[in-house]
């Protein structure tokens, strides 16, 4: 067994070498990632796939990926949109404002208490992660959860709309900085709120829920269609085995 000398280390992690191609090649990198981030169209090339005529779509908050691929569906389908207002944020005033000059789509508005009430109703849902774990779960803005959890009860099938690049080698367990992460409760009651005595009040405001791989149904990615259990194949065409750990 031969043990590599220190001067044997040196040599392989020079970080002082010279690599004249190093910067092209980040530049190329960096480039191509930009233009996928960018570019949604093989995404909502399929949203005609998914959405037939006369459907009852659910969504909830605002995504700049959902109301891309909803605009796509409703170039040539008519269907009806159901969008949760996301208190206390009320991002989804803003994805019906932009949908609403839409001719095709039918949108309706509703508080997220609605939610479950309005689930029977619902055909599918739609929602874009901020990331999508290893295990084929999902990192989403605060409210996914209380819709995917009505959605299973009612085995209404939830569609995740988002860019290949959102993939992530690692598990929701990694995650305790982001999941634990806490916001301002100043949005949803005021601090001078005459009637509340906030010595014995506490106010938790998450910024992120997790969706386990059981309450999603599938991934609509630029490179196509899969199911969360295909997620971890992915990552062999993505990340370098050495790059798991981050």
């Amino acid at each position: 067994l031969k043990t590599p000398t220190s001067h044997d280390l040196s040599a392989q992690e020079n970080f002082s070498r010279h690599f004249p191609a190093l910067k092209a090649a980040v530049i190329s990198s960096i480039n191509e990632i930009a233009v996928e981030i960018d570019n949604l169209t093989p995404i909502c090339q399929r949203a005609q796939d998914f959405i037939h005529v006369n459907e009852c779509i659910l969504t909830i908050g605002y995504s700049r990926v959902v109301e891309q691929f909803l605009k796509a569906a409703g170039a040539k389908r008519r269907f009806q949109l159901i969008i949760a207002e996301s208190a206390p944020s009320l991002e989804g005033h803003r994805l019906a404002c932009v949908l609403s000059k839409v001719s095709t789509i039918s949108v309706t508005v509703i508080p997220d208490s609605n939610i479950y009430a309005i689930m029977a109703r619902v055909n599918k849902v739609i929602f874009s992660p901020h990331a999508v774990m290893a295990d084929g779960g999902a990192i989403c803005s605060s409210g996914h959860l209380m819709v995917s959890v009505a959605a299973k009860e009612f085995s209404v099938p939830v569609v995740g709309v988002t860019g290949a690049f959102t993939l992530t080698p690692l598990f929701a367990h990694n995650q305790n900085a982001v999941l634990n992460q806490l916001l301002s409760p100043a949005s949803s009651i005021a601090y001078d709120t005459p009637a509340v005595d906030f010595n014995n009040v506490e106010v938790i405001y998450p910024a992120f829920d997790y969706l386990s791989p059981d309450l999603v149904d599938l991934y609509v990615t630029n490179d196509g269609s899969q199911l969360p259990s295909y997620v971890f194949r992915q990552l062999t065409e993505y990340y370098h085995p050495k790059d798991y750990v981050l």
